[in-house]
């Protein structure tokens, strides 16, 4: 049983209605080179985590992740990307965002801000955003450009989206924005935590502008958008950085539950919001948070299959990044098409959940 929880707020709530002003323009998504498979975890003696969410020494009675086929089976992960010393947050985020500027065919001049989703940016500050716009040489002079970060962990993409969106839509900026999500995970894994396999590093991005009747590609036009944050007693204790700087989950099996459940809701709201039903969904790209996740988002939403997108056994859990990556690799595989209706839907770390739902009708 999924455990009863308080009503989430909501913000950005779409009008029923109301008139689509923006759309995506162009995709594109960078992951590093080094390809690590099952075989670094084989054998691995995990720490236990006590009540405290603190991890003890490893004992004989702690679990080991013996095969690759016990990983498989419990994170649906065969192999993931770690970033090396030259594939920093920012080096990655420019290579998404330059893809997606190539995809859409508007020039870099053209580009008039980027909105970034990333925990994990190296200095802290500046922006990662400000890092991305000088590695990709934006010298604006007098003009405005906007470059902000925002760090909701795994649900940062479909946020970022929604305040891209939001900024248009009210006139704030012109457009188009670069929304790109990135993280660095592999500096933050605890080498002998139970969760050490699930995590990957990489870069997606995507182009937001104003609807377009000139414009030449496949838009994808945001229908609406979903924002909220559970209000249970200690959820901030679920999914945290810990203060030896190390990624912790203690609690994964109640995360799970959490994430099932809340990402379900996010679809229903967006089904409401857009009329739209289940046989009109052609395609829910949800975080990869696991194979079981998925699976469950499946079933509770009554979604067939072969509808919920799933390149984890590639990528593993990367965090914001994870939506990012999955939707720019769907229009690559043709998987979005004229007609196509999407909603993006993730969930993580003071469990907050994000969702966006995408029209490829004219």
């Amino acid at each position: 049983m999924v455990e009863k929880t308080k009503s989430t707020e909501y913000i950005f709530p779409p009008v029923k209605g109301f008139k689509v002003l923006t759309s995506l323009k162009g995709y594109g998504h960078y992951v590093p080179k080094e390809v690590i498979d099952n075989s670094r975890f084989e054998g691995l003696r995990v720490h236990k985590y006590g009540y405290d969410g603190k991890m003890n020494e490893p004992t004989e009675e702690n679990k080991i992740i013996s095969s690759n086929e016990k990983i498989v089976k419990l994170m649906g992960i065969r192999e993931r990307r770690y970033g090396n010393v030259v594939e920093t947050v920012d080096y990655m985020g420019a290579k998404a965002v330059a893809q997606a500027l190539e995809d859409s065919g508007i020039a870099l001049d053209n580009l008039e801000g980027i909105i970034t989703a990333t925990v994990t940016s190296e200095r802290g500050f500046p922006s990662t955003s400000c890092e991305i716009q000088e590695r990709l040489g934006i010298i604006n002079g007098n003009k405005r450009f906007y470059a902000l970060d925002i760090g909701a962990a795994c649900a940062g993409y479909p946020a970022a989206i929604s305040v891209a969106s939001s900024l248009i839509e009210s006139g704030a900026v012109d457009g188009p924005l670069a929304v790109v999500a990135v993280e660095k995970l592999s500096p933050l894994i605890a080498k002998n935590d139970i969760n050490s396999p699930l995590f990957g590093d990489g870069a997606g991005a995507v182009i937001i502008g104003k609807n377009s009747n000139n414009f030449e590609g496949l838009e994808g036009k945001i229908k609406a958008t979903y924002m909220g944050s559970e209000t249970t007693e200690g959820r901030n204790n679920l999914i945290f950085r810990s203060e030896y700087n190390e990624l912790m989950m203690p609690e994964g099996n109640k995360v799970m539950k959490y994430a099932v459940k809340n990402m379900a809701d996010a679809v229903s709201y967006l089904k409401e919001k857009t009329g739209w039903t289940n046989d009109d969904i052609d395609l829910v790209i949800p975080h990869q948070a696991n194979i079981r996740i998925l699976q469950a988002v499946a079933r509770t939403t009554k979604l067939p299959w072969e509808k919920v997108y799933n390149n984890i056994e590639k990528y593993g859990n990367m965090s914001s990044a994870t939506c990012a990556v999955a939707l720019s690799e769907a229009m690559k595989e043709n998987r979005l098409k004229k007609d196509s209706k999407v909603i993006v839907v993730s969930f993580g770390s003071g469990l907050v959940t994000s969702a966006f739902a995408l029209d490829y009708s004219n």
